[in-house]
């Protein structure tokens, strides 16, 4: 199979094998598609978070919303920032 990446995609990976993380471009790719045991955690959890959105119970956030919640309930997150 062959897939096209953007050139995003093509930096990342590219990245990956010049810090060492990985001999090839091929090794990255192969690594991350593959699911591995370690990951077995997760599949509860994400199988309850896509039944909460099918039921309805997850709602929709906005990043902004969220951020000014936890920064008037901890102002000390701005450090010296606009508030």
């Amino acid at each position: 199979m062959k897939i096209e990446l953007t050139p995003r995609q093509e930096a990342y990976l590219r990245g990956l094998v010049e810090t060492g993380a990985y001999d090839s471009v091929e090794d990255a790719v192969d690594d991350i598609l593959t699911p591995s045991e370690d990951d077995a955690w997760m599949k509860p959890l994400v199988d309850e978070a896509l039944a909460d959105i099918k039921s309805g119970r997850a709602a929709p956030w906005d990043v902004n919303e969220l951020r000014r919640e936890l920064t008037s309930r901890h102002p000390e997150l701005l450090d010296g920032k606009d508030r």
